[in-house]
């Protein structure tokens, strides 16, 4: 679930975000290893404790937090995680 801009899973995981304009606009500088999510395209930047958002890559071509995550969309919309095949046979 995305909820005021911070992504959070069941697992406590959160990641920050915003929208395009306001990262290009706000430039902040990402933690080494820090991912940030765009919350209107999904695309996402990792930091490296030195750059700033203008100047870091997208994570891959066509990348997303979905991919990175193996997150999905369900049927009524909410963002679900994927679970772990080996994890299911325990």
């Amino acid at each position: 679930m995305i909820n005021n801009g911070i992504l959070q899973l069941g697992n406590g995981l959160q990641h920050r975000g915003g929208t395009s304009a306001d990262l290009t606009s706000v430039n902040p500088l990402l933690r080494a290893r820090e991912i940030v999510i765009e919350t209107d395209t999904d695309r996402i930047k990792i930091g490296d404790g030195v750059h700033r958002w203008n100047e870091l890559e997208y994570a891959g071509a066509g990348t997303t937090i979905i991919d990175v995550l193996g997150l999905y969309i369900d049927e009524d919309g909410d963002l679900c995680q994927e679970e772990d095949d080996e994890e299911e046979e325990e």
